[in-house]
């Protein structure tokens, strides 16, 4: 992430998605989201974060997100 700021091209095309697991805080899924923001990355959706270990459930929620992200860039 570091690194996207100073090699990224500048484009409206770029979209992104910010999401991680934590154990007591949701610092780093946080952190991930403002350097996509930093790099001028669109975000249509907020931080996906979750505590501990993901659950099944919670993965698929994950993969529909991104599903639906997909689908409404190609329009």
């Amino acid at each position: 992430l570091t690194y996207m700021r100073g090699l990224s091209p500048n484009n409206s095309m770029r979209i992104g998605l910010a999401f991680g697991s934590y154990g007591w805080a949701p610092l780093g899924p946080k952190q991930v989201y403002a350097e996509l923001e930093n790099a001028k990355f669109q975000l249509p959706v907020p931080v996906v974060a979750q505590q501990w270990i993901p659950s099944e459930e919670n993965l698929a929620e994950l993969q529909d997100t991104v599903c639906k992200m997909i689908e409404a860039a190609q329009v």
